[in-house]
Formats: structure tokens, C-alpha cells, sequence
């Protein structure tokens, strides 16, 4: 039975609690029945918590985000008097996105590449690249309005 802090409790023949000391070297401490208790119930609230948080996880590349999100602002949103371009704008929104999904987005829109190429390129199918270009759009839709 492993737990998340790198130490292995057994209990068979008796209980025991296996780890890794400050030389590297393998330990072995025998516990009392208590403590073999109270390891197990913490070994098993961390296994409860760890379950719980992946179920309440969830990836946004398993999204499928309707169209329309890669929409520039042409409205004076207050930082065209603040001397920022549309163009700085977007650059600094790439910045601060997934490398992977900002590198689609600058083959598509300054590459002018096409999903299929793409998709060629990468041994990929078409349909999986128009999934990632989705995600890629509204991923940085969020942060261009979070940001501008």
C-alpha cells in the first residue's frame, strides 16, 4: 500500500512502515497495532481525497467549444489609449497560452497553413486538429478578455 508521502505501510506478518531515509538507504520501523490503525485510516481519507479531486477535474481539451470565439476587439476597450496594438495584444495573449495550442494558432492565422496540412505534418487526422483548434480558440478568447 503506497502513500502520496513516500512511505509503504504493510501489515503482514506485523505492521510495519517501509521508507527511504536522508542517505537513501531502505528503513523498516515496526509499529504498534494503533499506529497501524491510524496509517491505515490516513491511507485511506488520501485515497478518498485523491479520487474526489480526479472526478472534479477536468481537462479543456476534452471540451467541444461551439465557433466564434477568435474574435478580435474593435471597440475601444481603453488600452488603445494606452498605446497597445492589437497586435501586441494578441502576442502577449500567445505568450501566456499552452505553447502547444499558441503554435496551432500562429500556423493557422500567420502561417496561413491549412488544418489539413497541418494534420499531415504532425501524422495526425484532420478532425483531431479542428478539435485542438477549437480548445486553442477559446482558450485564448478567455485570456484576451480576462487580460484586455
Amino acid at each position: 500500500m503506497n502513500f502520496a508521502n513516500d512511505y509503504k505501510f504493510i501489515t503482514d506478518p506485523k505492521p510495519c512502515v517501509i521508507f527511504l531515509d536522508g542517505n537513501g538507504k531502505v528503513q523498516t520501523v515496526e509499529v504498534s497495532q494503533k499506529v497501524a490503525d491510524i496509517l491505515h485510516g490516513n491511507q485511506s481519507s488520501e485515497s478518498a481525497k485523491r479520487r474526489a479531486a480526479e472526478r472534479h477535474t477536468v481537462s479543456l481539451d476534452a471540451f467541444d467549444y461551439e465557433g466564434g470565439v477568435f474574435s478580435v476587439c474593435d471597440t475601444d476597450d481603453g488600452y488603445s489609449n494606452a498605446g497597445i496594438s492589437l497586435n501586441e495584444k494578441v502576442s502577449y495573449v500567445l505568450i501566456r497560452m499552452d505553447p502547444k495550442q499558441a503554435k496551432l494558432l500562429k500556423k493557422i492565422f500567420f502561417e496561413k497553413m491549412t488544418q489539413k496540412e497541418i494534420a499531415d505534418v504532425e501524422g495526425i487526422t484532420q478532425a483531431a486538429v479542428s478539435q485542438r483548434l477549437k480548445v486553442a480558440k477559446r482558450n485564448f478568447s478567455k485570456i484576451f478578455k480576462k487580460m484586455f
